[in-house]
C-alpha cells in the first residue's frame, strides 16, 4: 500500500504481463515488435512450405506477440474451417514444435530461441460467432417479411 501527499492510501497499480496480447504490442518495445514480425514471417512461411502434418493443414498464422524478455514467443493461429477440432491442431503444433525452433534458430541472429506457445486466435471464432448470429437474426427477419407477405 502506498500513501499519497494528501496522506491518502493508495493500492498499488497491478504489474502488467510480460507476454502482451495483440493490442498491447503498440506498447513493445521496437526489438519485441522486430521480433514478433521476424518470428511471424519464418513460422508462417515453415507451416505453409515445410509442415506436412494432416491436422496443420489449412491452418495460418494470424499473429505473434513476444515478451518483454524475448523468451517467450506467443503464437496465435485461425483455421479456415469453422469445424476444425482445435485439439488436434495444437496436439499438431506440439510436434512440430522443435522443427519451429529449430527452424526460428537457424534463420534468426539472436542468442536464445524463444518458447513457442500456441494459441487459437480467439477474435476470429468470436467473429464467426457474431457472423451465425447475425445470419440467423437475418433469415428470421426474412421469414417474418415472407409471412407478412402471404397474409396480404
Amino acid at each position: 500500500m502506498i500513501i499519497n501527499p494528501k496522506g491518502d492510501k493508495v493500492t498499488k497499480k497491478k504489474k502488467t504481463p510480460k507476454v502482451m496480447r495483440a493490442h498491447s504490442m503498440l506498447k513493445a518495445s521496437k526489438r519485441q515488435r522486430m521480433v514478433a514480425s521476424r518470428v511471424f514471417e519464418i513460422l508462417s512461411m515453415t507451416l505453409l512450405k515445410d509442415i506436412t502434418d494432416p491436422s496443420l493443414e489449412g491452418v495460418s498464422i494470424t499473429h505473434v506477440d513476444v515478451s518483454g524478455d524475448l523468451q517467450i514467443a506467443r503464437i496465435f493461429f485461425a483455421t479456415a474451417s469453422r469445424d476444425a477440432d482445435l485439439s488436434q491442431i495444437l496436439e499438431g503444433f506440439r510436434r512440430a514444435e522443435g522443427f519451429f525452433r529449430r527452424t526460428l534458430s537457424q534463420a534468426m541472429a539472436t542468442k536464445k530461441t524463444p518458447e513457442l506457445r500456441f494459441y487459437a486466435d480467439e477474435n476470429i471464432y468470436a467473429s464467426w460467432n457474431i457472423d451465425k448470429i447475425l445470419d440467423s437474426d437475418y433469415q428470421s427477419a426474412e421469414d417474418v417479411s415472407d409471412l407478412d407477405k402471404e397474409d396480404k
